[in-house]
Order: structure tokens, then C-alpha cells, then sequence
């Protein structure tokens, strides 16, 4: 389990029930067992644009989450990162290096849209990615069906979260070396908003079977057949 600190337009978006903010926190809280938690800015911040309407479930929600204080290292931390980052040309809102301090001085992931506010390597982000929309469709599937649950278990269940590190590269644990067949050379492969990683001989022995196959492989996708090129 982990505890998640909300970014102030995560939990909005939430009270107002839009982009499925609240059925994500959900999710989060009641089927994945993680904590969800605020700072006093993100409080304030909720308030200051609430309409009376939205008052009984801005407080509720508020409420819900734990709430870390801003503290003198944490009010220390925020200083410093935006005086680092002034340094580097790079301006930064106060509030949003308060937020950013909070999370990284309580060891907490950020949920936010706006990752661009959050450039700190130090800090833990989750953004909302493609990727979570992926895996509430596959959750949602029938819990009895044989195949549903294959592919949960293949998707979901061998999903992790990897970080950069300082120089942009990423660390696969063995389990997904293993998994992927992983030896020394490895191909990146785009694929639009993802990527697929490949062992470099297994790529090249795939690669030439689709180039040599006479592409009747089975029905085209429906979505397909109006493709042009």
C-alpha cells in the first residue's frame, strides 16, 4: 500500500465529478487498499474557488484525506526548491513547491494533470496516463470468464511503476528481464503513446516472419478495414 498526495485540480475535478476523478480515487482507495492525502494548499486552494453548491461535498471529500502540515522543513524545502530552480531560469509557483516539499520531505506520490509544475527529479510523480484508463477496463471485466481473468492477470498483475534515473534511463527489475526474454541487447520500439521493449534477436526473428508472412494472419478489427495509408 502506498499514500498518495492529490494535487489541487486532481481533487476538483473529483468534487465536480469529471474526467472520472472520483471513480479513479475510488479505485485507488477502496479496491487497491492505497491512502489518499492532501496539504493545507490544497485546501486552501479548493475553497478559495468553491461554489456554495459544492460546499457539503467539498468538505466531505476534504475530510476523507489525510492531511500532512506544512512544517518548518517542509517550508524550508519549498524555499529552496524554487530558489534552485529560479537558478536555472526555470519559474516555479509557491504553492506548487509547498505541494512539491510536502510529498518528497513524507516520501508521498503526487497525483496531478500538471506534471510541467512538478519538474523536481527528487519528487515521486503519478500522472494520469493512458495506462490507468487501460487498467479500469480491464478490471471491470467479467470476474468468471476463463479469458478475463488470463489477461488480468498477464496485464495488471506484471504492471510496475518505474522512475528515470539522472541520466533518462530505466532499471527493469528481473522479474520483467525474465519476463520479456531480456538479454543483453535490447530494441525500443515505439508505438505511439507507449513502447514496447524486445529482446534484440527474438525482435529481429519476429520482424522477419511479419515481413515474410503473406499478411493472412486472421480477420482484420472492424476499426481497421476504413484505414487508409
Amino acid at each position: 500500500m502506498a499514500t498518495y498526495l492529490l494535487d489541487t485540480n486532481i481533487i476538483i475535478d473529483a468534487i465536480n465529478e469529471k474526467k472520472n476523478r472520483h471513480q479513479f480515487l475510488l479505485d485507488l482507495a477502496e479496491r487497491q487498499g492505497h491512502f489518499l492525502a492532501c496539504c493545507p494548499i490544497n485546501i486552501s486552494e479548493v475553497y478559495a474557488g468553491m461554489r456554495p453548491k459544492e460546499e457539503a461535498r467539498t468538505t466531505a471529500l476534504l475530510r476523507s484525506l489525510q492531511l500532512y502540515p506544512i512544517t518548518f522543513p517542509v517550508a524550508e524545502m519549498a524555499g529552496l526548491l524554487k530558489r534552485d530552480h529560479a537558478k536555472k531560469g526555470v519559474s516555479l509557483a509557491l504553492p506548487d513547491t509547498i505541494v512539491a516539499a510536502v510529498a518528497i520531505h513524507n516520501q508521498l506520490t503526487l497525483i496531478t494533470e500538471n506534471t510541467k509544475d512538478f519538474p523536481m527529479k527528487e519528487l515521486s510523480l503519478y500522472p494520469l496516463p493512458d495506462w490507468e484508463e487501460v487498467e479500469r477496463k480491464l478490471m471491470r471485466l467479467p470476474a468468471f470468464n476463463a479469458q478475463a481473468r488470463q489477461l488480468q492477470r498477464l496485464m495488471v498483475g506484471h504492471a510496475t511503476d518505474l522512475e528515470l534515473d539522472a541520466h533518462g534511463r530505466i532499471l527493469l527489475p528481473p522479474n520483467l528481464r525474465e519476463f520479456g526474454l531480456l538479454t543483453r541487447d535490447a530494441m525500443l520500439i515505439g508505438q505511439g503513446v507507449r513502447f514496447e521493449l524486445w529482446d534484440e534477436a527474438r525482435w529481429n526473428e519476429r520482424r522477419d516472419e511479419w515481413l515474410a508472412s503473406d499478411g493472412n494472419t486472421g480477420q482484420l478489427p472492424t476499426d481497421l478495414e476504413t484505414l487508409s495509408l
